[in-house]
């Protein structure tokens, strides 16, 4: 097995915005994923940026209740000899992209659910998921998925 760190967790962006809501129907509540991927070479890293929403259905539009955005750096052994660079796409072993790609949005769903809590959000927490979602198209720099929040 390869030998991997994580070196650095960096928030990039947090914000939440309470429209006013007082109770949350959790019918309406949604989450939106978005992932981008960057790598250093000559540094062996791999940074994983993943990037959680809460969206809230108003039927018409949705009101934007929340993100965040944490960077999951990552010292990978051997990465030159590991990841294949290609324009804006890369390959690097399955397994691999699996272990990153989790604990950055773990990471991600530690942070946001202390940052939410005590807020109207506080009790929703970011849903488990199935990580080959943001596996499936390493061809571009970010991928957005939408799934319903679990209770």
């Amino acid at each position: 097995m390869t030998d991997i760190h994580i070196i650095s967790i960096r928030e990039e962006e947090f914000y939440f915005k309470g429209h006013g809501i007082i109770e949350i129907d959790v019918n309406r509540l949604y989450n939106e994923y978005s992932r981008t991927f960057e790598w250093d070479l000559l540094k062996n890293t791999f940074t994983v940026k993943f990037t959680a929403k809460y969206l809230y259905d108003q039927g018409e539009s949705e009101l934007d209740l929340s993100s965040m955005t944490i960077a999951t750096t990552f010292e990978i052994e051997d990465l030159q000899e590991q990841l294949r660079v290609e324009e804006r796409a890369f390959e690097l072993s399955l397994e691999l992209l699996k272990l990153i790609i989790s604990s950055a949005v773990s990471t991600t769903r530690a942070l946001l659910g202390s940052k939410l809590a005590g807020t109207i959000l506080g009790t929703f927490y970011l849903p488990f998921l199935d990580v080959h979602i943001f596996i499936d198209d390493t061809k571009t720099k970010g991928k957005k998925k939408k799934e319903k929040v679990l209770v």
